[in-house]
């Protein structure tokens, strides 16, 4: 899951200001632009595989929700049999190197 500026927003107001810069502009009389859309993204099929529940509710207000299989981090997981799940949900926090 993840809560964050919108990239293409970002990466907009970055030609931008770069196009300003190319004017003339100084960078440190630009004003700093606060993205104005904030999305929110959930990996149902990672969060499946760690055994996390989300609340329908939350599904439900979020811009994107990513179902499909195949993701690389969802396959490392899968073959390793999600070592991080386990510590996590149970409250014990790793130590390095341990899972």
């Amino acid at each position: 899951m993840s809560y964050g500026a919108n990239n293409a927003d970002a990466f907009r107001q970055a030609g931008v200001y770069a196009g300003r810069i190319l004017k003339g502009a100084k960078p440190a009389d630009l004003p700093v632009v606060r993205s104005p859309k904030f999305e929110l993204v959930i990996n149902a099929e990672t969060a499946g595989i760690l055994d996390l529940n989300v609340a329908s509710s939350l599904s439900a207000i979020a811009d994107e929700v990513i179902e499909q299989p195949g993701s690389l981090l969802c396959k490392l997981l899968h073959l390793l049999g999600s070592p991080l799940g386990t510590p996590r949900l149970s409250g014990h926090v790793p130590i390095h190197g341990e899972y």
